[in-house]
């Protein structure tokens, strides 16, 4: 468990939690931290079901930069644990999260989704919605065969 962290207010950059094969939760761990200046990366824990010490966080990144990575953690059932999340300013992944179901995804984008988040992507249950990407939806005039 990461209880040792939960009196921290601030950080300097980023957080990496990856590749603890015993990690079950994250409980209180980071339950003071409402903002992440650089990017918060979360992959390869294969045990980790519990994102509740991240229930503060309300921002990761700044100036158009900072991440947040989901990746590869497939005990994960639940992104409401980071449901006050409401800025990222650089990539949103949310990636081979195997326990994850897609509706909650999308429920959880929806709710966090802003213009500084510049790329989506969410693959294995997962979406990718690119800045510089084309329309996800094109009509086309189907008398003159051209796109509209």
């Amino acid at each position: 468990n990461l209880d040792g962290f939960q009196g921290l207010t601030t950080i300097g950059e980023t957080i990496y939690i990856q590749n603890n094969n015993s990690l079950v939760g994250i409980d209180d761990g980071f339950s003071s931290l409402t903002t992440i200046p650089g990017s918060l990366i979360i992959g390869s824990n294969p045990l980790l079901a519990d994102l509740s010490g991240f229930s503060s966080l309300t921002t990761v990144g700044s100036n158009n930069n900072g991440d947040f990575e989901l990746l590869s953690n497939p005990s994960i059932t639940t992104l409401s644990d980071v449901q006050n999340l409401s800025s990222v300013y650089g990539n949103i992944s949310v990636e081979y999260n195997t326990g994850l179901c897609q509706s909650s995804v999308f429920l959880w984008l929806a709710s966090i989704f802003t213009p500084q988040s510049s790329i989506v992507s969410i693959q294995s249950t997962s979406i990718r919605f690119f800045e510089r990407s084309p329309p996800l939806r094109r009509e086309v005039d189907t008398e003159k065969n051209k796109e509209k």
